[in-house]
């Protein structure tokens, strides 16, 4: 049962707006952009995040990226370092 039914006018077009559903089973996502182009990105963005979502949902494990890492791995050397004695 929905509780509050809106019409709203985005830019040029109106939209209906169903919110404060007691028990919500869909929803929707508005995607707006200055071109085509911008728009187009926006949608690829969105969708390589909701598969990334629906990947850790699935099996949720994670891998560390961005150099992580590499920086682990420094710090492990490091830590060692100093526990070997000099040459």
């Amino acid at each position: 049962m929905s509780g509050l039914f809106e019409v709203k006018l985005i830019g040029d077009e109106y939209f209906t707006f169903i919110t404060e559903s007691t028990d919500p089973t869909a929803c929707s996502i508005l995607l707006r952009g200055a071109s085509k182009d911008v728009l187009n990105e926006i949608e690829r963005n969105l969708h390589d995040a909701m598969q990334v979502t629906r990947n850790v949902i699935i099996t949720p494990k994670l891998v560390p990226g961005g150099g992580a890492l590499e920086m682990e791995l420094a710090n492990r050397l490091i830590a060692k370092s100093k526990v070997i004695e000099s040459i």
